[in-house]
């Protein structure tokens, strides 16, 4: 497009001194048009430059001063455009990479910049998951705990800039929950707040776990712990807190679904990637050290449990039951091809690690248990016991191989109600 690349720069540095002069005097912000096509606007510049371009341009400090302070003044009134603060949010996620891979040589604002506007974004989260249990409060925005695509954006942005300074966001969250929890369990806040908080909370906690594969080395090893500690402090407080709404009897969806997501996330990470023990053994151990637990077939039993728990009290909430099975079909499915040290690759099925567990091997010997109430609990669950039966085939042909005698027992409960049709079927005229 430019035949010089001087065009290219001149342009560059006078985009960015006409946003710079537009942010400083706020002018035609206070018309929403206006203020959604500059967040466009920004989040194109940033896209279509990489960032050591950006940094070349005599604008650039002036420039990302007055950009950090929008972005902060905008998540401060979250519930003002908040469809159009997503461009801003890409605009500092696509700036996390390159922070990393420069480290040193990146302006120095930059990760305290992003670092920031990351847990003014936390806050901004907990400010309407209160707005949104106010069933009074009038609300012209779209709440993401109740719109899938837009949590999903959401959160993708915040496991992204939560990677830049990973254990202080982490930390941050922690804080949070500890604060939310105490509050709630000592019924100083509403129930409907708390619950709103908690499954926001619970949900960026997943957001990090799931980004933390690329979080950012730190610069002082001594000053951070290991991703895997901090990443066993989320999951702990998780598993504590799914125990204590296990007991419960009347579930919130919201915070179930949030639960689910966290374990997806933890999964992609860990249960996939625990077949690598042959490679991260010395991890793996610590992560259950860090959760207080033997090894990682118990990290595994963590989340068995919670699904089997799904299926037996969970059944009256639709969505849970089709997300734990989903779940459970990518634990017994999960295949991973693995390369040890020397190279050679190793085909590695996570189905077999969960024939190990006391869960899984109860599921097994009692899958038609009135226990499971979703199995009888709906004739519009059929299909969810379709997806429950794919994956226990799944699991029992990895078992028994050629035990004929093994099979026989596990069909025995399908043979019952066959022979009770079928004599129904003779009796009637």
């Amino acid at each position: 497009f430019f035949q010089k690349e001087e065009d290219r720069t001149r342009l560059l540095a006078s985009m960015m001194q006409g946003t710079t002069g537009v942010l400083a005097s706020k002018m035609g912000l206070q018309d929403q048009q206006c203020y959604h096509e500059l967040c466009r606007l920004l989040g194109k510049i940033n896209a279509t430059h990489q960032l050591k371009e950006l940094c070349a341009s005599e604008q650039f400090q002036i420039w990302i001063e007055q950009v950090y302070s929008f972005t902060m003044d905008s998540l401060r009134q979250w519930e003002v455009m908040p469809n159009s603060k997503h461009y801003l949010l890409s605009f500092w996620a696509a700036m996390v990479g390159p922070v990393i891979l420069l480290q040193d040589t990146a302006p120095k604002q930059l990760e305290a910049y992003i670092q920031q506007i990351t847990v003014a974004y936390v806050e901004s989260r907990l400010f309407m998951a209160e707005a949104s249990a106010d069933v009074n409060n009038y609300q012209d925005w779209d709440d993401p705990l109740q719109d899938e695509v837009l949590r999903a954006e959401q959160l993708d942005v915040l496991s992204t800039l939560g990677r830049c300074r990973y254990q202080d966001t982490a930390q941050y969250i922690m804080k949070h929950f500890e604060e939310v929890s105490r509050l709630g369990q000592q019924g100083v806040i509403p129930q409907a707040v708390f619950e709103k908080k908690m499954t926001w909370i619970v949900y960026m906690m997943g957001a990090l776990v799931g980004g933390h594969a690329s979080a950012k080395a730190s610069r002082a090893d001594s000053d951070c712990a290991p991703t895997h500690v901090v990443n066993g402090e989320l999951a702990g407080r998780i598993f504590r807190f799914v125990n204590v709404t296990d007991q419960q009897t009347s579930p919130s969806e919201g915070l179930e679904l949030a639960y689910l997501y966290f374990l997806e996330q933890f999964r992609k990470v860990y249960i996939g990637e625990q077949a690598k023990q042959v490679v991260h053994q010395q991890v793996q151990e610590r992560l259950a050290t860090v959760l207080g637990l033997e090894d990682e077939n118990a990290v595994l039993g963590l989340l068995i449990n919670k699904i089997g728990n799904n299926l037996q009290q969970r059944f009256g909430l639709e969505t849970v039951v089709k997300k734990t099975l989903t779940l459970f079909h990518e634990l017994a499915a999960g295949i991973n091809i693995v390369h040890t040290s020397d190279r050679s690759p190793h085909l590695i099925v996570s189905g077999r690690l969960l024939l190990k567990n006391d869960m899984v091997k109860y599921i097994l010997g009692n899958h038609a248990s009135p226990r499971f109430g979703f199995l009888g609990h709906s004739l519009q669950y059929g299909k969810y016991r379709t997806m429950y039966y794919h994956t226990l085939g799944k699991l029992l042909f990895m078992d028994i191989k050629d035990n004929k005698e093994a099979f026989e027992k596990f069909m025995e409960p399908q043979g019952h109600i066959l022979n009770t049709l079928w004599q129904q079927s003779c009796q009637s005229p």
